[in-house]
């Protein structure tokens, strides 16, 4: 509603007055004001960078209204031009809380730095931006870009579509939809800036040449205009969700954002040489410096984060495969190796045993001395199983879940590996793990073991384990701490050579 006032009273006094020269600039204000009433509105009720932001668009708009009052003034009073370049420079210093407000986007986690490098970009940026007015307002010359053509362009409207392409290569990287509705405003209301001021500039006061106060001058009012009208209609359908989801147009974006400003910088520099060379050098190669150091640093934020991805995606490899408690192959992997170990033995025509291992009373050891302790247990005999099989080539320990562990024995015969069984279980056994809830007052394991002729027939190896179970639960009936072989019919070790 307010800036349909705003509007219709630059319309009645443009209509009623256009001879006066005040109307234009007094006009321009109207809506401009109720642009910067929405931006304190927003600071206010804002928080974080985003309340910096629009603090920053804020006086942005507050020194575009000083410009216009300026420029009134001059205009009224018929003020020579050492009077009236100064609102030149107020029309130029408002750039510096817009690249900011661009810039100032809030903190990404992976690559923090970006903002700072951002913010110095900014600031050369704006430093550009006014060493090329101070020496056209010292000389008292018209800000004319030295360009041969029909039309002259002036440095207004080189730095407005410079704030304008750099407010439009931000959009896209905006960590947050609130940011994002933020910055499609500021950059609607540049980019309509920056397009009016060339046509009024070149098409109406270069062609048609209305009186200062013509209704032609309404046109300036567009940018304030698109702007509340982004604000008011299109924020209105700002999602729940303040996240902005990751796809690859915006990554491809943010790898281009950066070279916007030393672009903007060494467009600037050119002109800027006219006047000082060695100063307009200087800049342009520090914009390039801060680009190049800028470059390095996020590639270097980026291979810090893959190599952290890696290790990540290794530890959670691992995790899937192994068992936390012991450091051994867990049941997924152990079914992986006899899968594995099954082909490789269909191909070579040679035996595979397996050990189906479980620890006596484990269950009266949990209740006698707890669980951490019967956890610290686990972890000694996986230890020990190891340390048993140092000497059985290519032999992979696995726990199989609870009390019960089991040993792949590759290109093992039964009688080869029911001598290896009483090994393992010697080994246990004379550890001396202390086990008061047994007759003999140590820890000790039976043992299952099972082998096989693996056939091409038969892919799947299950039946090598349940034969291996079956001789384990043996074992444990005939009264435990023993070890027990079992054979399978078929293609199996003959019987002849079992134990």
């Amino acid at each position: 509603m307010l800036l349909g006032i705003a509007l219709l009273a630059h319309a009645l006094l443009a209509v009623s007055y256009p001879q006066q020269v005040w109307v234009t600039p007094l006009g321009a204000c109207l809506p401009l004001g109720v642009v910067l009433s929405y931006c304190l509105g927003q600071a206010k009720g804002a928080s974080g960078v985003l309340r910096v932001r629009w603090g920053l668009l804020a006086v942005g708009t507050g020194l575009w209204m000083l410009g216009w009052g300026m420029s009134a003034y001059s205009q009224l009073t018929g003020a020579d031009t050492s009077v009236v370049l100064p609102y030149l420079m107020v029309f130029a210093l408002r750039a510096i809380p817009w690249l900011l407000a661009i810039v100032l986007t809030s903190n990404r986690k992976i690559l923090a730095h970006t903002r700072r490098f951002d913010i110095a970009q900014s600031a050369l940026l704006t430093l550009a931006v006014c060493l090329l007015y101070f020496p056209q307002i010292a000389g008292g010359a018209t800000f004319t870009i030295p360009l041969t053509g029909a039309h002259q362009y002036t440095y207004h409207e080189l730095v407005n579509v410079i704030i304008a392409a750099v407010a439009v290569a931000f959009v896209p990287v905006q960590p947050t939809m609130s940011e994002r509705h933020f910055a499609i405003g500021l950059a609607a209301m540049l980019v309509s800036y920056a397009v009016s001021a060339l046509v009024v500039n070149h098409l109406i006061i270069g062609g048609i040449a209305p009186p200062p106060g013509s209704p032609w001058f309404l046109l300036i009012d567009v940018a304030a205009a698109v702007f509340m009208v982004h604000q008011m209609v299109l924020a209105q359908g700002t999602p729940t969700s303040d996240t902005l989801p990751v796809n690859g147009f915006r990554s491809i974006v943010v790898l281009l954002v950066p070279a916007v400003s030393p672009l903007a910088i060494i467009l600037i520099s050119i002109a800027l040489a006219d006047y000082h060379a060695v100063l307009a050098g200087s800049i342009a190669c520090a914009a390039l410096g801060l680009y190049v150091a800028r470059s390095v640093l996020t590639q270097h934020a980026f291979q810090r984060a893959k190599r952290e991805l890696e290790a990540a995606h290794a530890h959670m490899r691992w995790l899937a495969e192994h068992d936390p408690l012991t450091g051994l192959p867990n049941r997924r992997q152990l079914t992986q190796a006899l899968n594995a170990q099954w082909d490789e033995h269909v191909k070579a025509e040679a035996p595979v045993s397996v050990m189906f291992i479980d620890i006596d009373h484990f269950k009266l050891y949990n209740d006698t001395f707890g669980h951490a302790a019967g956890d610290e247990c686990l972890a000694r005999v996986a230890a020990l199983l190891q340390q048993a099989v140092g000497t059985m080539p290519q032999a992979l320990v696995a726990r199989y879940g609870g009390e019960e562990f089991v040993i792949v024995l590759p290109h093992t015969s039964l009688a080869l590996a029911h001598r290896h069984a009483e090994h393992v279980r010697e080994v246990v056994r004379h550890a001396g793990i202390a086990h008061m809830a047994t007759a003999s007052g140590r820890l000790s394991i039976s043992i299952g073991i099972a082998s096989a002729f693996p056939a091409s027939e038969d892919p799947y190896p299950a039946g090598l384990l349940e034969n291996a179970d079956a001789a384990l639960y043996a074992a444990k009936k005939r009264g435990r701490d023993q070890v027990n072989s079992q054979g399978l019919d078929g293609n199996l070790l003959p019987a002849d050579q079992s134990v």
